[in-house]
């Protein structure tokens, strides 16, 4: 059992816009989406994935860690276990915060 998810790949896709004043920012993440949605366009049989550290944080967790269900589940149980009080997170996590 391979407990890499995306082992295989061998092409990664980062887009990168330097965006030289804020009123620029939502042309940029239009673009960004664009050239993504181009990207995934040109590998019609393929899942999406993200590439964790390329990530923008608005992928799903399947896309991050594996389509595979069991993958969820397992890093859920592993963060529950060492983990139970989510110290550990980050911009993409493996458990979402309840927002109050």
């Amino acid at each position: 059992m391979a407990y890499y998810a995306f082992r295989a790949d061998r092409h990664l896709m980062l887009f990168n816009a330097v965006v030289p004043h804020p009123d620029s920012e939502k042309a940029a993440w239009a673009w960004a989406a664009e050239v993504r949605d181009q990207w995934n366009a040109g590998q019609p049989n393929r899942p999406v994935d993200a590439y964790i550290n390329y990530a923008t944080g608005l992928e799903t967790l399947e896309e991050h860690y594996g389509h595979e269900s069991w993958r969820i589940e397992r890093l859920r149980g592993l963060k529950a276990r060492y983990d139970p009080n989510n110290r550990f997170r980050y911009y993409n996590p493996i458990v979402v915060e309840k927002k109050v």
